[in-house]
């Protein structure tokens, strides 16, 4: 299967491993611009030793959080999901439908190494970027520019789904410094005129 939805798209989902690549299509907003993760009532998909898939509940109730995204990425997803269905079509009663927003060729859960080595890995090189990026690392990508443009740490803590700001500032505290300097940068000209 190809895929059309480009991983600078991914980067606004902050997904964490896997979840983004395995949620049910029904937890992304139709043509709104949210990623519901409430809906369907069970959205994290793990594999269990047998090798099959199962649907089961999120571990904690951040985990169910609806995280807004820009109008090119609704577009992007869209443009997927008609590719999807195409696809769906062309392979007939062989593709087992599972409603996955990514799926294998066949309608099966994505496998993370498969999709980083046959996709992701190749983006970077085309992109000419060093291969150590990681999917996950689009998350720490996330955070870090909605921080350093300013964004304010409880709307990024929400958006990772962590349990407390305290905890997005711990991990991201490496882009503080720099906010250091806006911030009085930015009073010196309220109080000043600057």
């Amino acid at each position: 299967m190809s895929y059309t939805i480009p991983p600078s798209d991914l980067t606004h989902t902050n997904p964490r491993r896997p979840s983004f690549f395995r949620k049910p299509i029904a937890s992304v907003g139709r043509p709104t611009t949210v990623i519901n993760r409430r809906r369907p009532p069970a959205v994290k998909l793990v594999r269990r030793k047998d090798g099959s898939w199962e649907f089961e509940e999120p571990k904690t109730d951040r985990s169910r959080r609806t995280i807004p995204l820009p109008q090119s990425v609704v577009a992007s997803l869209a443009r997927h999901k008609r590719h999807q269905a195409e696809e769906r079509l062309a392979k007939g009663p062989e593709y087992k439908n599972q409603n996955m927003v990514f799926a294998t060729s066949k309608g099966q859960p994505l496998d993370q190494i498969n999709l980083s080595r046959r996709h992701f890995k190749p983006t970077l090189k085309a992109a000419e970027l060093s291969n150590d990026f990681r999917v996950y690392d689009l998350r720490h990508s996330c955070a870090t520019l909605l921080l350093a443009a300013g964004e304010n740490p409880k709307v990024v803590s929400e958006r990772l789904g962590h349990a407390s700001v305290a905890l997005t500032l711990d991990i991201y505290s490496h882009v503080l410094p720099s906010m250091q300097q806006q911030a009085a940068e930015r009073l010196e000209a309220m109080l000043f005129n600057r």
